[in-house]
């Protein structure tokens, strides 16, 4: 059973499925905006805050002061995983702006982004205790993040 509710110039189908709030603004055809649950909003703020500083953080990381103020010189990892941590970041931010707006494709492309980022590390270096609870966290926010895919559009 649809209910629809005209408030104004919006259209809101309070009964567009479990969990599911779709408002039409202007009753614009095929214009369908789904309310984005508490759980993606969380996971994307932590996201749109991560991101920057995984930028800052590998931008510090090639200059050669920082390196060695920090006592990481015998740490530091070759210049062009830098360079490609920080693309992948930005490919990371363009993901989960995607993932805000509820489209499926950015939590697939996310997903490809964490497996291709953790296999390009594993094959070129190491994999270290670090890196698997690294990885455990992503896997969890992805299963996270899958149980909301059915409400994107």
């Amino acid at each position: 059973m649809e209910k629809e509710v005209e408030t104004g110039k919006e259209i809101v189908n309070k009964d567009a499925g479990i969990g599911k709030e779709i408002v039409n603004k202007d009753a614009g055809i095929g214009k369908e905006i789904v309310k984005r649950p508490l759980l993606v909003t969380i996971i994307c703020i932590f996201g749109f805050i991560g991101v920057p500083l995984q930028i800052l953080g590998s931008l510090l990381l090639l200059i050669p002061q920082i390196v060695e103020f920090a006592d990481m010189a015998n740490k530091v990892l070759p210049s062009w995983y830098y360079m490609l941590h920080i693309l992948f970041a930005i490919l990371f931010l363009i993901s989960l702006i995607f993932i805000w707006k509820m489209k499926k494709w950015g939590l697939i492309f996310y997903t490809i982004l964490i497996a291709i980022d953790y296999g390009i590390y594993w094959i070129a270096f190491s994999i270290s205790r670090l890196n698997i609870f690294m990885l455990i966290i992503n896997i969890v926010i992805l299963g996270l993040l899958w149980t909301q895919f059915k409400k994107m559009s």
